[in-house]
């Protein structure tokens, strides 16, 4: 089942995370499933943020505390590429940016 939902700040598209260890990007539009950003582990919190001076978002997801591991994908033009970033930074990022 899905755990969170978060919209870009553009409404074009939609973030859902689940426990499935998967981030999906879909168009709100047709919604039609853009991408699936797969994680090693349960999401809790899903956030997105443009990024300054264009017309990109970062989408930031917080991890299940369980697991070690965090992801964070940027949007770009083209397709959607998957960074690693610090646990503590991400957990802290998506539990601000959400309130």
């Amino acid at each position: 089942p899905v755990r969170t939902v978060s919209f870009s700040p553009c409404g074009a598209y939609l973030a859902s995370a689940s426990y499935d260890h998967g981030v999906d990007i879909a168009s709100v539009a047709t919604g039609e499933r853009l991408h699936k950003a797969e994680t090693n582990c349960g999401i809790n919190q899903i956030a997105w943020q443009p990024k300054l001076g264009g017309t990109k978002s970062l989408v930031a997801f917080a991890k299940d505390a369980k697991n070690s591991d965090s992801r964070r994908a940027t949007e770009t033009d083209q397709y959607l590429q998957i960074l690693s970033v610090p646990t503590a930074s991400l957990a802290s990022l998506a539990e601000e940016s959400s309130s």
